[in-house]
């Protein structure tokens, strides 16, 4: 699929205007020219260790190429990489989900936001090349 980046900008400048006072959740992997960067406040880049990722994606079918790709994605961080490129450091906090519930997660993202933990803008923090195994992902 391509993604119209023209009428995503305008749904989401839409769906800002709308909610005006409120805070809005966009979840997404695709970081592009829709995004109104300037009312960005925090961005929380989600990440599972490659070799859980790979057993998920296996297990729902997916295609090996899909499946590498994903994985490959994952190990170096894209999203992340991205994220930055996007809002800078400060504004990006990784969250490891991998063996967390989605209770869990969203409760340490909460507290992220709340205030009750401070350590926001933690970009980088996620490494998961020091476990890269050609032979056991590819």
């Amino acid at each position: 699929m391509v993604a119209d980046e023209r009428r995503l900008k305008s749904a989401v400048n839409n769906l800002i205007r709308e909610n005006k006072n409120r805070c809005l959740v966009i979840s997404t992997h695709f970081l592009g020219g829709y995004l109104p960067t300037r009312q960005v406040k925090y961005c929380f880049v989600l990440r599972l260790h490659p070799e859980k990722l790979r057993k998920r994606l296996a297990s729902r079918r997916w295609s090996p190429s899909k499946i590498r790709e994903n994985v490959e994605a994952e190990l170096i961080g894209v999203c992340q990489f991205e994220a930055v490129a996007l809002l800078g450091r400060k504004r990006v906090h990784e969250v490891d989900t991998t063996g967390k519930s989605s209770t869990k997660v969203l409760r340490e993202v909460s507290n992220l936001v709340d205030g009750k933990k401070q350590d926001l803008g933690n970009a980088g923090l996620v490494d998961w090349l020091e476990t890269y195994d050609l032979k056991t992902w590819g």
